[in-house]
């Protein structure tokens, strides 16, 4: 099982991904600091994690504003909290969230073990029934002769008009077109060379620069027409994207 973990504290991510390596059954794949970090990781990644792990109070983006976003564009990962807060409101929060486990720090190695292989079994049976759905329905599109073209076509035509949408996710861009998201991203990917919900983001690139080159509207509003309701994380991921921040790349201009 792939991981991914997320926790301000350095000696943390480093302690639980020595931990977790000695366990032959789980990988971790990569660690950030706080919850902007592991979107921009997740945008940019080639393999997905099966789990999140993340602490709930980070700088930037808190762990319930993460899981929040990754229910929303990845719903195949599962995601953990891991924090030394033991509340009613932040459990019932995670609750609603669905988050998997609510794990309290300091976590002994052994009930570690014990929770991450409770989720190993539930993702491996998951995977398993996605597996056979997915293989249905590739064979039901070949039945119906499916036109990917069309598909892709149809889903760059969307990501056009909602781009906007600080909501778009993988799995109502799947629906638009009727397949299942992971169906999806293999037909996106295989005839553009890039997942659709990093089309996405590049789409939301071009339209701010063009923005930032065009026209002298503030960096927040231009975040919030291109899609991003949180300016600071709009200005980080355009930085790790274009490679500067809105106001240096206008000012260079």
């Amino acid at each position: 099982m792939k991981i991914l973990i997320v926790d301000d504290e350095s000696i943390i991510r480093k302690g639980m991904e020595t931990v977790i390596k000695e366990w032959n059954d789980f990988q971790v794949i990569g660690i950030a600091d706080d919850g902007e970090t592991a979107l921009s990781w997740l945008h940019e990644a080639v393999e997905l994690p099966d789990l999140l792990i993340t602490d709930i109070f980070m700088q930037y983006m808190d762990g319930m504003e993460l899981i929040k976003r990754v229910n929303n564009l990845y719903p195949q990962i599962k995601c953990a909290i891991l924090s030394g807060h033991e509340d009613f409101q932040l459990a019932r929060r995670a609750i609603e969230l669905k988050v998997c486990q609510y794990i309290t720090k300091p976590v002994e190695s052994e009930a570690l073990l014990a929770i991450l292989e409770k989720i190993k079994a539930e993702v491996m049976c998951e995977k398993s029934c996605n597996n056979y759905l997915l293989k249905k329905e590739q064979n039901l599109t070949k039945d119906f002769s499916v036109n990917s073209e069309d598909v892709v076509e149809k889903v760059i035509q969307y990501i056009y008009e909602n781009y906007k949408n600080s909501s778009l996710s993988l799995q109502e861009l799947a629906e638009v077109v009727s397949v299942h998201p992971n169906y999806l991203t293999q037909l996106f990917t295989k005839r553009k060379s890039i997942p659709c919900m990093q089309f996405l983001t590049q789409i939301r690139m071009d339209k701010a620069k063009e923005l930032l080159r065009q026209s002298d509207i503030k960096i927040s509003e231009v975040a919030k027409i291109v899609g991003y309701e949180n300016p600071l994380y709009f200005s980080s991921y355009f930085k790790k994207w274009v490679g500067m921040n809105p106001s240096k790349y206008r000012e260079a201009l």
